[in-house]
């Protein structure tokens, strides 16, 4: 399939700069063709993200904001699995979560817990930038987790207290974070980083080959800042997909024209 058009959603507060006034505005890609197959759909996804948009549970869009800085753009990032490696400073700190807590990989299940912990997670995090997420209900949620092909679940051991759990997805031999839940209470124990890394490490060993797609980052971001921190990542720029060495926040993102010519 190749991509028809883009659509583009409603401005909003952005919700990667927090208590600020920077609008955000996504455009969606829309197929050339409608599919009813599971795996064209994938497909269509996936081949965009190889071309630097960002995942969207059951598609795939691009950051259009105008009003953003040129140096705070939002660039797509991806883990080239083999590359992975972890810092000393994280190394201790998946250490030290993963003394007190356990972890479940598995395929996507709805529970009352988890879509508690989810709403709860959306109106701490992201209540104050419209995001229409923290309009979900029960069914809205199930069809997240239905478009999700994995589920890392982290647990605390004594108690059984859910902490945090990220939702993937895949196509062949890759990829892709599609959303990362966790309880604000365990926030000393860096439950969001901790679960991301023990995910990556899960698909260095699993997939060597493959690559784990990160979504947007923006430097400086309070929020998804600290993504740059990765050993292994690639950002996309104009000549494709490049390892990140030196000055990441001085690339661009190129123009829409090769995603929506494909």
């Amino acid at each position: 399939m190749s991509v028809k058009e883009l659509i583009l959603g409603e401005p909003r507060l952005c919700a990667y700069w927090p208590k600020s006034d920077k609008l955000s505005r996504l455009g969606y890609f829309i197929p050339s063709r409608q599919s009813n197959t599971q795996h064209d759909l994938k497909r269509f996804k996936f081949e965009l993200l190889e071309r630097g948009a960002v995942s969207n549970m059951s598609g795939a869009h691009i950051p259009i904001c105008p009003s953003c800085p040129s140096t705070e753009y939002c660039r797509p990032l991806r883990l080239r699995n083999s590359a992975f490696e972890l810092s000393h400073s994280q190394a201790d700190k998946l250490h030290n979560f993963k003394s007190s807590i356990t972890f479940d990989f598995r395929r996507p299940i709805y529970s009352p817990d988890f879509f508690d912990l989810f709403k709860r997670y959306v109106v701490e995090r992201h209540g104050n930038t419209s995001t229409h997420m923290t309009g979900f209900g029960p069914e809205n949620f199930k069809r997240l987790l239905e478009e999700s092909a994995w589920m890392v679940v982290a647990k605390e051991k004594v108690s059984g207290t859910l902490v945090s759990f990220a939702l993937i997805d895949d196509f062949a031999d890759s990829f892709s974070l599609e959303y990362m839940v966790y309880y604000t209470g365990f926030k000393k124990l860096s439950p969001g980083i901790s679960t991301i890394l023990k995910v990556a490490s899960l698909l260095k060993e699993s997939c060597p080959n493959g690559h784990l797609y990160f979504g947007s980052w923006s430097p400086n971001s309070p929020k998804i800042g600290y993504k740059s921190d990765f050993i292994g990542l690639e950002i996309y720029s104009e000549s494709g997909w490049q390892p990140i060495e030196r000055n990441p926040s001085q690339i661009p993102p190129p123009a829409l024209d090769h995603l929506l010519n494909f």
